[in-house]
Protein backbone atom coordinates (compact mmCIF):
# COMPACT_ATOMS: atom_id res chain seq x y z
CA UNK A 1 0.00 0.00 0.00
CA UNK A 2 1.54 3.35 -0.88
CA UNK A 3 0.49 6.74 -0.18
CA UNK A 4 1.33 10.10 -1.33
CA UNK A 5 0.71 13.35 0.08
CA UNK A 6 -0.91 16.29 -2.03
CA UNK A 7 0.24 20.07 -0.74
CA UNK A 8 -2.15 21.69 0.47
CA UNK A 9 -0.75 24.79 -1.79
CA UNK A 10 1.01 24.99 -5.07
CA UNK A 11 2.21 28.54 -4.47
CA UNK A 12 2.71 31.41 -2.14
CA UNK A 13 1.83 34.95 -2.39
CA UNK A 14 3.82 37.44 -0.10
CA UNK A 15 2.37 40.73 -0.25
CA UNK A 16 4.60 43.92 -1.47
CA UNK A 17 4.48 46.94 0.93
CA UNK A 18 6.67 50.07 0.87
CA UNK A 19 9.91 50.05 3.09
CA UNK A 20 7.84 53.08 5.88
CA UNK A 21 4.95 50.68 6.16
CA UNK A 22 7.03 47.95 7.24
CA UNK A 23 9.05 49.79 9.37
CA UNK A 24 5.84 50.93 11.76
CA UNK A 25 4.29 47.72 11.30
CA UNK A 26 4.54 45.25 14.33
CA UNK A 27 3.06 42.46 12.47
CA UNK A 28 2.40 38.54 13.69
CA UNK A 29 4.58 35.90 14.24
CA UNK A 30 5.62 34.17 10.74
CA UNK A 31 4.25 37.21 8.74
CA UNK A 32 6.09 37.29 5.55
CA UNK A 33 6.15 40.74 3.40
CA UNK A 34 8.45 41.74 0.61
CA UNK A 35 10.04 44.74 1.00
CA UNK A 36 9.44 46.67 -2.29
CA UNK A 37 12.40 49.01 -2.16
CA UNK A 38 15.14 47.09 -0.45
CA UNK A 39 14.09 44.12 -2.75
CA UNK A 40 14.35 41.43 -0.16
CA UNK A 41 11.91 39.86 2.40
CA UNK A 42 10.76 40.98 6.33
CA UNK A 43 9.97 38.32 8.60
CA UNK A 44 8.06 39.43 11.94
CA UNK A 45 8.18 37.81 15.02
CA UNK A 46 6.51 40.34 17.32
CA UNK A 47 9.11 42.80 16.97
CA UNK A 48 8.67 46.02 15.00
CA UNK A 49 9.99 46.40 11.79
CA UNK A 50 10.39 42.69 11.94
CA UNK A 51 13.82 41.09 10.52
CA UNK A 52 15.40 41.99 7.19
CA UNK A 53 16.58 38.88 4.80
CA UNK A 54 20.53 39.28 4.18
CA UNK A 55 20.31 39.49 -0.31
CA UNK A 56 22.92 37.19 -2.10
CA UNK A 57 25.04 39.93 -3.13
CA UNK A 58 25.13 41.72 0.53
CA UNK A 59 24.18 44.92 -0.72
CA UNK A 60 21.18 45.89 1.36
CA UNK A 61 24.32 45.27 4.85
CA UNK A 62 23.53 48.06 7.16
CA UNK A 63 26.62 50.68 7.77
CA UNK A 64 28.48 49.82 11.34
CA UNK A 65 29.88 46.50 12.77
CA UNK A 66 28.41 43.45 11.27
CA UNK A 67 29.56 39.76 12.26
CA UNK A 68 28.89 37.47 9.25
CA UNK A 69 30.35 33.81 8.16
CA UNK A 70 30.15 33.00 5.36
CA UNK A 71 32.37 31.12 2.58
CA UNK A 72 33.12 33.53 -0.41
CA UNK A 73 34.75 31.69 -3.31
CA UNK A 74 35.51 34.41 -5.63
CA UNK A 75 34.22 37.96 -5.99
CA UNK A 76 34.70 41.08 -4.98
CA UNK A 77 33.35 42.04 -1.18
CA UNK A 78 32.77 45.88 -0.72
CA UNK A 79 31.92 47.35 2.79
CA UNK A 80 32.79 50.01 5.08
CA UNK A 81 34.57 48.20 7.40
CA UNK A 82 35.88 44.26 8.35
CA UNK A 83 35.94 43.47 11.86
CA UNK A 84 37.18 39.90 13.05
CA UNK A 85 39.53 37.53 11.77
CA UNK A 86 39.59 35.98 8.22
CA UNK A 87 40.84 32.25 8.12
CA UNK A 88 40.91 30.81 4.49
CA UNK A 89 41.81 32.88 1.18
CA UNK A 90 40.41 35.64 -0.03
CA UNK A 91 39.98 35.24 -3.71
CA UNK A 92 38.93 39.25 -5.18
CA UNK A 93 39.54 42.24 -3.55
CA UNK A 94 39.05 43.77 -0.40
CA UNK A 95 37.50 47.41 -0.39
CA UNK A 96 37.40 48.75 3.23
CA UNK A 97 39.23 48.47 6.43
CA UNK A 98 39.86 45.01 7.56
CA UNK A 99 40.57 44.81 11.39
CA UNK A 100 41.41 41.11 12.64
CA UNK A 101 43.94 38.56 11.15
CA UNK A 102 43.85 37.02 7.64
CA UNK A 103 45.23 33.41 7.77
CA UNK A 104 46.01 32.25 3.96
CA UNK A 105 46.63 34.05 1.21
CA UNK A 106 45.02 37.18 -0.41
CA UNK A 107 44.79 37.34 -4.22
CA UNK A 108 43.24 40.45 -5.01
CA UNK A 109 43.71 44.18 -4.16
CA UNK A 110 42.89 45.63 -0.92
CA UNK A 111 41.99 49.22 -0.34
CA UNK A 112 41.35 50.30 3.49
CA UNK A 113 43.38 50.00 7.01
CA UNK A 114 44.65 46.70 7.77
CA UNK A 115 44.83 46.29 11.05
CA UNK A 116 46.05 42.55 12.54
CA UNK A 117 48.81 39.63 11.46
CA UNK A 118 48.60 38.50 8.21
CA UNK A 119 50.12 34.51 7.62
CA UNK A 120 50.54 34.12 3.43
CA UNK A 121 50.76 36.02 0.46
CA UNK A 122 49.10 38.77 -0.23
CA UNK A 123 49.21 39.13 -4.56
CA UNK A 124 48.00 42.60 -4.96
CA UNK A 125 47.95 46.25 -4.63
CA UNK A 126 47.40 47.24 -0.71
CA UNK A 127 46.75 50.83 -0.40
CA UNK A 128 46.14 52.39 3.34
CA UNK A 129 47.73 51.43 7.04
CA UNK A 130 49.32 48.38 7.75
CA UNK A 131 49.20 47.60 11.17
CA UNK A 132 50.98 43.90 12.32
CA UNK A 133 52.71 41.26 10.82
CA UNK A 134 53.19 40.41 7.90
CA UNK A 135 54.11 36.76 6.99
CA UNK A 136 54.72 35.87 3.51
CA UNK A 137 55.23 37.58 0.13
CA UNK A 138 53.42 40.95 -1.03
CA UNK A 139 53.92 41.19 -5.05
CA UNK A 140 52.38 44.34 -5.81
CA UNK A 141 51.98 47.83 -4.30
CA UNK A 142 52.02 49.00 -0.85
CA UNK A 143 51.09 52.41 -0.18
CA UNK A 144 50.78 53.32 3.55
CA UNK A 145 52.40 53.18 6.18
CA UNK A 146 53.10 49.63 8.16
CA UNK A 147 53.76 49.24 11.58
CA UNK A 148 54.59 45.56 12.63
CA UNK A 149 57.31 43.02 11.08
CA UNK A 150 57.56 42.11 7.45
CA UNK A 151 58.42 38.63 6.98
CA UNK A 152 59.49 37.26 3.47
CA UNK A 153 60.49 38.91 0.05
CA UNK A 154 59.72 42.92 -0.36
CA UNK A 155 60.77 43.50 -4.16
CA UNK A 156 59.78 47.38 -5.52
CA UNK A 157 60.28 50.78 -3.98
CA UNK A 158 59.89 52.13 -0.40
CA UNK A 159 59.55 55.58 -0.01
CA UNK A 160 59.06 56.36 3.27
CA UNK A 161 61.29 55.92 6.73
CA UNK A 162 61.54 52.75 8.01
CA UNK A 163 62.46 52.01 11.35
CA UNK A 164 63.29 48.94 12.76
CA UNK A 165 66.32 46.49 11.63
CA UNK A 166 66.79 44.96 8.14
CA UNK A 167 68.55 41.85 7.10
CA UNK A 168 69.87 41.79 3.81
CA UNK A 169 71.86 43.88 1.12
CA UNK A 170 70.66 47.00 -0.93
CA UNK A 171 70.64 47.24 -4.21
CA UNK A 172 71.27 51.04 -4.31
CA UNK A 173 71.58 53.80 -1.84
CA UNK A 174 71.87 57.54 -2.63
CA UNK A 175 74.03 58.28 0.27
CA UNK A 176 75.19 57.21 4.05
CA UNK A 177 72.57 58.04 6.68
CA UNK A 178 75.70 59.13 9.02
CA UNK A 179 78.77 60.19 7.25
CA UNK A 180 82.29 58.89 7.87
CA UNK A 181 85.43 60.82 8.08
CA UNK A 182 88.43 59.30 6.12
CA UNK A 183 91.48 61.00 7.02
CA UNK A 184 89.83 63.97 8.28
CA UNK A 185 87.35 64.49 5.22
CA UNK A 186 83.64 63.60 5.73
CA UNK A 187 82.10 60.85 2.98
CA UNK A 188 78.93 60.37 2.20
CA UNK A 189 78.88 58.37 -0.71
CA UNK A 190 77.08 61.38 -2.63
CA UNK A 191 80.26 62.40 -4.47
CA UNK A 192 84.22 61.70 -5.03
CA UNK A 193 86.85 63.20 -2.28
CA UNK A 194 90.25 63.75 -2.42
CA UNK A 195 92.58 62.66 0.51
CA UNK A 196 95.52 64.92 1.62
CA UNK A 197 97.18 64.33 4.58
CA UNK A 198 100.80 64.63 6.11
CA UNK A 199 103.18 62.19 6.39
CA UNK A 200 103.12 61.96 9.96
CA UNK A 201 99.44 60.94 9.99
CA UNK A 202 100.31 57.90 7.48
CA UNK A 203 100.34 54.32 8.87
CA UNK A 204 101.75 51.41 8.06
CA UNK A 205 105.70 50.18 7.44
CA UNK A 206 106.17 49.70 3.52
CA UNK A 207 105.30 51.33 0.72
CA UNK A 208 103.38 49.91 -2.37
CA UNK A 209 105.60 48.35 -5.04
CA UNK A 210 103.52 50.68 -7.64
CA UNK A 211 104.79 53.57 -5.90
CA UNK A 212 107.39 54.40 -9.01
CA UNK A 213 107.34 58.58 -8.98
CA UNK A 214 107.70 61.20 -6.36
CA UNK A 215 107.78 65.14 -6.40
CA UNK A 216 109.33 65.19 -2.71
CA UNK A 217 111.83 67.88 -2.75
CA UNK A 218 113.42 66.78 0.32
CA UNK A 219 113.70 63.68 2.35
CA UNK A 220 115.04 65.18 5.45
CA UNK A 221 117.54 63.20 8.15
CA UNK A 222 117.67 59.53 7.24
CA UNK A 223 119.03 57.27 9.76
CA UNK A 224 119.65 54.14 7.51
CA UNK A 225 118.70 53.42 3.45
CA UNK A 226 119.82 50.22 2.11
CA UNK A 227 119.60 50.32 -1.94
CA UNK A 228 119.40 46.94 -4.27
CA UNK A 229 119.61 48.70 -7.55
CA UNK A 230 122.02 51.33 -9.10
CA UNK A 231 122.10 55.01 -7.78
CA UNK A 232 121.41 57.81 -10.58
CA UNK A 233 122.64 61.29 -9.07
CA UNK A 234 122.00 64.00 -11.33
CA UNK A 235 124.18 66.54 -9.26
CA UNK A 236 126.65 66.09 -6.41
CA UNK A 237 126.55 63.58 -3.77
CA UNK A 238 127.62 65.22 -0.76
CA UNK A 239 129.17 62.96 1.77
CA UNK A 240 130.22 64.78 4.85
CA UNK A 241 131.04 61.39 6.92
CA UNK A 242 134.84 59.72 6.37
CA UNK A 243 134.81 56.06 5.61
CA UNK A 244 135.80 53.43 7.69
CA UNK A 245 134.96 50.56 6.08
CA UNK A 246 136.52 49.37 2.82
CA UNK A 247 132.82 49.37 1.25
CA UNK A 248 131.71 52.83 2.04
CA UNK A 249 131.81 55.67 -0.29
CA UNK A 250 134.69 58.50 0.26
CA UNK A 251 134.38 62.64 -0.65
CA UNK A 252 136.70 64.29 -2.65
CA UNK A 253 138.54 65.98 0.52
CA UNK A 254 139.14 62.60 1.63
CA UNK A 255 140.36 61.26 -2.05
CA UNK A 256 142.77 64.37 -2.72
CA UNK A 257 144.43 64.13 1.28
CA UNK A 258 145.19 60.59 0.38
CA UNK A 259 146.35 60.94 -3.14
CA UNK A 260 148.70 64.22 -1.98
CA UNK A 261 150.13 61.53 0.86
CA UNK A 262 151.03 59.12 -1.59
CA UNK A 263 152.39 61.97 -4.03
CA UNK A 264 154.53 62.94 -0.61
CA UNK A 265 155.94 59.47 0.68
CA UNK A 266 156.91 58.66 -3.14
CA UNK A 267 159.10 61.58 -4.00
Amino acid sequence: MSSSRTPVFDSVRILPKEDAFLDRKLGSRGEVFFDQEKGTLRIFNGVVGGLTLLKEDLSNIKAGPLNVSFNLGSGTLTASQFSGSVVGNIAGNVTGNLTGNVTGNVAGNVTGNLTGNVAGDVTGDLTGDVTGNVTGNVTGNLTGNVTGNVTGNLTGNVTGNVTGNLTGNSDTATVLLNPRSINGVNFNGSQNIVITSAAGTLTGLTLNPTVVTSSLTSLGTLTNLTVTGNIVANSNVIIDALPVNISHAANKKYVDSKSIAMAVAMS
